[in-house]
């Protein structure tokens, strides 16, 4: 596909190049033995940028080249890239209050080890619990922090573009230089962002949008979250902390949220909201797997419960289809599982409220990533800072 390159038109130069570089590693990691000329094919960008983004990764150890297949006619076969197995590891970091994950993966960004590690209990904790849960991960795995290329963390909160946590109703703590942290700890940059929107950026890199340049992510688990990936890029706001999708208001003078206000979609339809509904209804369900098995069995209490967060699904797309008019809509984590329950009532919902122009031009699409049981959001912030060359990192732009 090629790349619409309305996002970046008219930016600074730098942000063009770091726009660029992205594009061109990912081609070269999705399509390995890609060509110059393909890659220019794919993306849209010039072979002038190609080739000096190209040398940049070359000296930078990150890419192999390989003969390409001998065609047909005059000239000689095409030089194909590939990434360099050999050049390194990736961490992802996934800091939840409920356990702390890390996964560490090649340039490809699939993942190598996993390990589960205890929660970081207080702020006073963090640098120290996440540095501990990093040498024991790599030492299990048979490798050293020397190895390590990039490392991505996320964790749910208002995350600006400094990788500071601002405020997290989850974990309740002051402001918290996250990536200056564990950068200190850790002896190299390390990316930073909101879960959610990492897993709203791992399904462009991993999951059902590799060829999509525009979509709305929306995810729940602790606290409903989301990512506004538009025109081929993470839209992030003025500060950093767009994509808030859980505290946009669904009912007035509702229920109470956790971040103090009423009538938030979190509310509504988070994993602790929904266990709070399945509680009125007297059932207990500890996970959405739980809740979803439920339903499955019929269980009237846990349908009718089930059917109301789908309206309340419904509304909430309905008023993203008519603010932003996107192509895609992906639905993730939790809401993800529960998909075969809530879909049916938020669609009727959806042809009620959203404009008709803009529903018949959305194509809303379940996520099979956000389902597995770790996420790989922290690997795609990893990725994404390992190739856009940025002169905050290691790299010569």
């Amino acid at each position: 596909m090629i790349r619409d390159s309305r996002g970046v038109a008219g930016s600074h130069s730098s942000v063009l190049r770091r726009a660029n570089s992205i594009e061109i590693f990912h081609a070269i990691r999705l399509h390995s033995g890609i060509s110059q000329r393909e890659i220019g094919d794919r993306t849209g960008i010039d072979k002038s940028t190609i080739s000096a983004i190209i040398k940049q990764f070359d000296d930078l150890g990150l890419l192999r080249r390989e003969p390409g297949e001998v065609r047909k006619g005059r000239g000689r076969p095409s030089e194909g890239f590939v990434l360099n197995s050999d050049a390194g590891l990736m961490l992802g970091i996934d800091i939840d209050p409920e356990r702390l994950v890390v996964m560490s993966a090649g340039l490809d960004g699939e993942p190598l080890h996993v390990s589960e590690h205890s929660p970081i209990r207080s702020e006073a904790d963090f640098g120290d619990g996440v540095a501990g849960a990093v040498a024991a991960h790599l030492a299990a795995a048979g490798h050293s922090l020397e190895q390590v290329r990039s490392v991505g963390a996320c964790l749910p909160g208002l995350v600006d573009r400094s990788g500071r946590l601002i405020s997290s109703s989850n974990f309740r703590w002051g402001s918290l230089d996250v990536a200056g942290e564990l950068s200190t700890r850790l002896g190299q940059p390390v990316w930073v962002d909101n879960d959610a929107r990492g897993a709203g950026l791992a399904e462009r890199l991993f999951g059902c949008c590799v060829d999509v340049y525009d979509y709305v992510f929306i995810d729940s688990h602790s606290g409903v979250g989301g990512a506004l990936y538009l025109e081929g890029a993470i839209y992030a706001g003025s500060l950093g902390i767009a994509g808030e999708i859980g505290h946009t208001k669904i009912v007035p003078h509702g229920r109470i949220c956790q971040c103090g206000d009423g009538g938030c979609l979190s509310a509504y339809i988070s994993g602790p909201a929904l266990r709070d509904s399945f509680r009125g209804s007297g059932l207990v369900a500890g996970s959405f797997v739980e809740m979803k098995a439920m339903a499955d069995e019929g269980v009237e209490g846990a349908l009718g419960v089930l059917d109301e967060a789908g309206e309340i699904l419904g509304l909430a797309l309905s008023n993203f289809i008519n603010l932003l008019n996107p192509p895609n809509i992906v639905i993730g984590g939790g809401l993800a599982v529960l998909a075969p329950h809530l879909m049916p009532p938020a669609e009727r919902v959806l042809r009620r409220h959203a404009l008709p122009e803009a529903l018949e031009h959305c194509t809303i699409l379940i996520s099979e990533l956000s389902q597995k049981p770790h996420s790989r959001g922290p690997l795609a912030v990893a990725l994404q800072g390992l190739s856009q060359l940025n002169g905050d990192g290691p790299f010569p732009w």
